[in-house]
């Protein structure tokens, strides 16, 4: 259910300057109305909202930095045999003991042009993606303070140890949102009205 259009006259802003606390059923629909504007206004409305099935961790899973050695090994390991080789021609030398990652560090020295710019390439998708990351988790992990500092208390002890935003707006819609309650109750009504009516009223 899109709640966007619960409060439109408070504008864009106008979660900031509105405190509704979730107590009862008729609270339910602009204080989840308030949550998600904020949530969308932070670009994670998909990952908490109840309905949704958008999963975090693999829409933004975490990325490692790459490694230089993944570019490098191949150029520094021609270095190594290259050396290896040269001692073993000169007369009288013997050949080094070292291995290939006892060798010097990696660096840039040992990169071509071509795997200099991959490596730096893939450097920078990967703090780009990072922070993307970071900057998500901060926003998910305010929400779910927000949604702890907005219900009442009986509230609170439902959903404290909800692990995930989803989890805790999920238990609250479960609790408080009344369209399947109203429909349900819409059908019984009918149903008693039916079965309260003369046979020959359908004829």
């Amino acid at each position: 259910m899109d709640y966007s259009n619960t409060n439109t006259e408070l504008g864009t802003q106008g979660y900031k300057q509105v405190n509704v606390l979730l107590n009862t059923a008729e609270d339910w629909e602009l204080w989840m109305g308030l949550r998600q504007q904020v949530a969308v206004s932070k670009g994670i409305w998909k990952f908490v909202n109840p309905e949704s099935t958008d999963d975090f961790n693999k829409l933004y899973p975490e990325v490692a930095l790459p490694f230089i050695g993944d570019y490098a090994l191949k150029e520094k390991e021609k270095r190594y045999r290259a050396k290896e080789a040269q001692a073993q021609a000169e007369p009288g030398s013997q050949a080094s003991t070292s291995t290939v990652a006892e060798d010097t560090p990696f660096g840039y020295q040992h990169l071509t042009i071509d795997k200099l710019a991959l490596y730096q390439a893939a450097q920078k998708d990967a703090k780009e993606s990072r922070e993307v990351r970071s900057v998500l988790e901060q926003s998910l992990s305010s929400f779910s303070t927000d949604i702890l500092t907005t219900v009442s208390q009986n509230n609170l002890r439902m959903i404290i140890n909800k692990p995930t935003p989803r989890e805790k707006l999920a238990t609250l819609k479960a609790r408080y949102y009344r369209g399947t309650y109203q429909h349900q109750t819409s059908l019984a009504l009918k149903y008693e009205d039916l079965k309260k009516r003369p046979r020959c009223a359908n004829l």
